[in-house]
């Protein structure tokens, strides 16, 4: 899994999420950090 984050920016991304199943799962869940845009696509995660 590619993972794009920028540098000022601390995301811990839980080993489940590295599938989209895993990621949506994540995103619904209360540690899915409130600020920023993260998505995944095409198996890399993005993070803004």
């Amino acid at each position: 899994m590619i993972l794009h984050l920028p540098e000022t920016m601390h995301v811990t991304v839980p080993e489940t999420a590295r599938t989209l199943e895993g990621f949506r799962q994540w995103a619904s869940s209360e540690d899915f950090p409130e600020s920023g845009k993260i998505s995944y696509l095409a198996g890399e995660l993005d993070v803004r």
